[in-house]
């Protein structure tokens, strides 16, 4: 059942697009369609009555003609690159005969002769079919034994080799699973069970995949209809598991609408040829727009998510086509728009994706946004780094540019030290939302910000300035918060460092995991504070403290939690 497959998200839609007026077969129709020519199938290309045979050779000629399968390599080539441009996959070619086969190879080879490679491992087309030595001249280069044939099969299902596309007659159209596989180009009469087949070859979930393309070159179309009917056993509040491609236009510019709403009054048209100083003030007005608050943010996110999957089903449709370099704008739009946002707001993007970014490269500017790089130019949070911030003309994105700095600074720290830095989100968090709920405008809000940041750089320099290191830093801020009071700073020391030592001969791999380890940890490190003198009535506090450091630096023990910081917080002998 296709329909309860969908719903089970087994396997993903199909859309069928129909291209045989491309290759000029509309006069054929008639032909094409005969009831009695359906119920021939390759596998009774030999049995089959005399009068059906000829019949069968008769239309053979006319898929098989020159003129025809030069116009069908060329559609095929064009359609399967703009194809690729948007999605990564694979395609099949299901062809009549093993004739067409053969020479639909050879024609494509001639438009794009990098595609050929004798080494079964290389190159990005192949026919798959069987034959012996007494088969024409031309078919021998084809022919292969079993083991070949499934060497191939099994690199073509590999989304990272370099085979791109199969030419079959009949091998691979049924029982063949590969979930890259996004289009079939069907050029074979087929229908009922044998056609169901074939298409669910492209149905199958792979990674972020929204559906399957069937693309007819000889008038399936209805028996493609009869033959989902047939098999898919649909509930009415069922999903679509058939889609035209004229049918998804109308979803593509519902949505494509949706996304132009949150940049009402921002002319985007023309945004490839404007220089670099327009496009980054472009770029920041439409950010600014999207970034009102998290709920305007996620809600463009999710409405552009929906977008480029619809675009993705009408492409290569002309209409679809139109829309591209508009989509291009918003996807870079979303691309900033996520790297300026913290985590816990806008999680990072899935790495395990199957559509392409239209743009292609990221876009390069010399930009604001820049700052969030792995190592900018200007050290974080220093006075010069936060005048660049101030200095961005649309307030919106000014303050998400520092949110996500101070976000970002404040969560790697608390990797290593929760104590000293957990305040800073709490009152980071607060900041945002009064703002986000019109309690305070957005000059108070930058106000703030830049508070912190100077706040939270001093804080920084006080630690240091103890002669301690960053692991040392946390348990003598977990000490000192916890009330253990020692009159000499240098005995409070010696204490740190007899504590980290204690913890860490107590350890264990995962041990945050395992209950009876963390008492283990934590008895010892009653015992040490009674050793130097601390009743019991005194240190509860002091234990959970330590215990919330150790667990957040020795989580994945017995590799500590002190990799490189990757960035300048302040530079060296910078005035505060």
């Amino acid at each position: 059942d296709l329909a309860k497959a969908e719903r089970d998200r087994v396997v993903v839609p199909i859309i069928y697009e129909n291209r045989w007026a491309k290759i000029g077969l509309e006069s054929h129709a008639k032909e094409f369609l005969d009831k009695e020519f359906e119920e021939i199938t390759e596998r009774e290309e030999v049995e089959v009555k005399e009068k059906l045979k000829r019949r069968w050779s008769r239309l053979e000629r006319v898929l098989g003609s020159e003129s025809v399968l030069k116009k069908l390599a060329k559609d095929i080539v064009e359609h399967f690159e703009k194809r690729c441009e948007t999605i990564e996959g694979k395609a099949l070619i299901a062809c009549m005969s093993r004739r067409i086969c053969v020479d639909l190879y050879n024609y494509i080879i001639k438009l794009r002769p990098e595609w050929h490679d004798d080494d079964d491992r290389k190159g990005v087309i192949k026919v798959i079919m069987t034959g012996s030595t007494d088969d024409p001249p031309e078919y021998q280069p084809h022919i292969r034994n079993k083991y070949r044939r499934d060497q191939i099969k099994k690199r073509f299902a590999d989304p990272s080799s370099s085979i791109k596309i199969l030419i079959v007659r009949d091998m691979l159209l049924t029982g063949f699973d590969c979930p890259c596989l996004h289009t079939i180009y069907v050029y074979k009469p087929m229908k009922g069970h044998t056609l169901i087949q074939a298409i669910t070859r492209v149905n199958r979930v792979y990674k972020d995949k929204p559906a399957g393309l069937v693309v007819d070159y000889v008038g399936i179309g209805e028996a493609l209809k009869m033959a989902v009917m047939q098999y898919a056993k649909r509930a009415p509040d069922a999903p679509k598991t058939f889609i035209s491609q004229e049918d998804a236009l109308p979803i593509l510019k519902e949505k494509y609408e949706e996304v132009r709403s949150f940049l009402k009054g921002i002319d985007y048209s023309g945004w490839r040829d404007l220089s670099s100083k327009e496009l980054v003030r472009l770029f920041h007005r439409a950010h600014n727009e999207i970034v009102k608050d998290d709920d305007t943010k996620r809600r463009f996110l999710r409405a552009f998510s929906a977008l480029k999957k619809a675009f993705v089903l009408a492409t290569p449709h002309p209409e679809a086509l139109k829309l591209k370099d508009d989509i291009a704008f918003f996807e870079e739009l979303r691309g900033r728009i996520i790297k300026a946002s913290p985590e816990h707001v806008i999680p990072p993007p899935r790495v395990d994706t199957a559509l392409k970014r239209l743009v292609g490269k990221a876009v390069v500017l010399e930009d604001i946004v820049d700052l969030l790089s792995e190592r900018p130019k200007l050290p974080i949070l220093s006075e010069e780094f936060l005048k660049e911030v101030s200095e961005v003309e649309f307030p919106n994105l000014r303050i998400e540019l520092l949110r996500k700095l101070l976000n970002d600074e404040i969560r790697i720290r608390m990797r290593r030290n929760v104590i000293r830095y957990q305040s800073f989100r709490e009152r980071l968090e607060r900041t945002i939302r009064a703002y986000h709920n019109r309690a305070i405008g957005s000059a108070k809000v930058m106000e703030e910000l830049i508070k912190i940041a100077r706040e939270l750089r001093e804080s920084i320099r006080a630690g240091e300035e103890l002669g301690l290191t960053e692991e040392e830093l946390a348990f003598y801020d977990a000490l000192s918060k916890g009330e253990i009071f020692i009159a000499s700073n240098e005995e409070l020391k010696k204490l740190v460092r007899e504590l980290i030592k204690t913890i860490k001969n107590n350890l264990s791999i995962d041990w945050t995991e395992h209950e009876n380890v963390k008492s283990k940890v934590r008895a010892s490190v009653k015992r040490l504070l009674r050793r130097h003198g601390f009743s019991p009535v005194r240190y509860p506090m002091a234990v959970e403290l330590i215990m919330r450091q150790a667990e957040a630096l020795y989580r994945d023990w017995p590799t500590l939690a002190f990799e490189y910081m990757g960035r300048a917080m302040f530079s060296p002998g910078q005035s505060i």
